[in-house]
């Protein structure tokens, strides 16, 4: 029996998770990005920022072996 591919691009919060499906399913680029990333050893760990801020930005990237990993911050809120 083969194995499910490994998503590379992947969250702990479902709500992220769903707009990364619907970002794939509606968007040309955004899944020709996805394809980009698939295609590597990495690894893109997508998280919300919350606590009621408007942005944020968090430097981590390591690396383990050869598969490399990076984490993208997003304000889920839309602007008001």
């Amino acid at each position: 029996m083969d194995e499910p591919p490994v998503l590379r691009v992947r969250s702990s919060d479902a709500h992220v998770t769903e707009l990364i499906s619907l970002g794939a399913e509606r968007s040309l680029t955004f899944r020709n990005l996805m394809a980009l990333v698939q295609a590597t050893d990495g690894m893109v760990y997508v998280e919300s920022c919350g606590h009621g801020t408007r942005a944020c930005l968090k430097m981590w990237m390591c690396a383990k072996g050869s598969t490399r990993f990076l984490r993208v911050m997003v304000n889920r809120a839309r602007d008001e």
